[in-house]
């Protein structure tokens, strides 16, 4: 649950450094 949470927290600090540019293309992923 950790390691987990830890992975979250990883992404969403790389969201906010990334920008919308890395918004956008997980959403892109995410929606077919």
């Amino acid at each position: 649950a950790v390691r987990l949470a830890h992975s979250v927290k990883k992404e969403m600090i790389f969201a906010m450094v990334g920008g919308d540019k890395t918004k956008y293309i997980r959403l892109r992923r995410i929606t077919p």
